[in-house]
């Protein structure tokens, strides 16, 4: 035969040990937040520059340099010289 019973009882729940490990979890992972924030803008200043730098990689240069002003100033120093040379004093020089 099945009998039933009334039981009266009280559930007391220390949850002061949970709320303290909750709080000081969320405040470790705010400060590694805070902590992240610069890593995070040098990540994005690394990206930009390596994509400016692939940007820079995709084109052809071409570079001229223009000598011949030089090379006629160089031809007449050395004709300035031998001349002198040849007459016998160096006043170019």
């Amino acid at each position: 035969m099945a009998q039933n019973f009334t039981v009266n009882y009280d559930i007391n729940v220390l949850s002061q040990d949970a709320v303290t490990a909750i709080n000081s979890f969320a405040q470790a992972t705010k400060k590694l937040n805070q902590a992240m924030q610069p890593f995070r803008k040098l990540n994005t200043s690394i990206s930009n520059m390596q994509n400016n730098l692939t940007k820079l990689n995709t084109k052809t240069y071409t570079v001229k340099l223009e000598t011949s002003k030089a090379v006629n100033n160089v031809d007449k120093l050395i004709g300035r010289y031998l001349a002198s040379v040849l007459i016998g004093h160096d006043d170019s020089v």
